[in-house]
């Protein structure tokens, strides 16, 4: 059976990821169990092409449908020291796509620097705060108002949501 990141690149790996595993789990008709594992970390991803293998064989299998249940596991382990482990999930395909946890997601900061200067502000900060698993995070992007220019925060977070807070200061 192949197991493949769904959606990762190798800047994922280098940023946010330090590995995921993948743990199969196999219990046979005839009582016996099969038990196979992978590590995906950003060296072998590279290497691999993101095509991963994981086995198991007959022992006791007399009927094909069934032989084709088992249970995997994947656990991420992500920059920062947050691990996090997903259920057992059952499945019959041929092909595993492990999806992280987190997405990355990316804000672009833009400042117009006529306006700024009309205002009087000489620069803007901008601070992101978001929440990987518990623990909270913030990144931030100051831009130069005197320089017409973007900048862009990088994060991870839940699929389909996030909430940012902004400030700025003048003078």
């Amino acid at each position: 059976m192949v197991v493949y990141v769904d959606g990762a690149n190798v800047s994922d790996f280098g940023q946010y990821v330090n590995f995921v595993t993948v743990r199969l789990h196999k219990r046979h008709g005839g009582g016996a169990v099969t038990d196979d594992e992978v590590l995906i970390d950003r060296n072998n991803f590279n290497k691999e092409g993101n095509r991963f293998k994981l086995l198991y064989g007959w022992k006791g299998d007399n009927d094909r449908s069934h032989w084709m249940e088992y249970e995997y596991q994947t656990v991420w382990s992500l920059f920062g020291g947050k691990t996090v482990e997903l259920p057992m999930q059952k499945s019959t395909a041929q092909a595993i796509p492990v999806a992280a946890p987190y997405q990355r997601r990316t804000v672009e900061v833009r400042a117009d620097s006529a306006e700024l200067a009309k205002a009087e502000v000489r620069s803007v900060n901008v601070k992101l705060f978001y929440d990987l698993g518990g623990a909270p995070q913030v990144k931030q992007a100051t831009l130069d108002a005197a320089k017409p220019q973007s900048s862009q925060i990088e994060f991870m977070s839940l699929p389909g949501r996030w909430t940012t807070s902004t400030r700025s200061r003048g003078g």
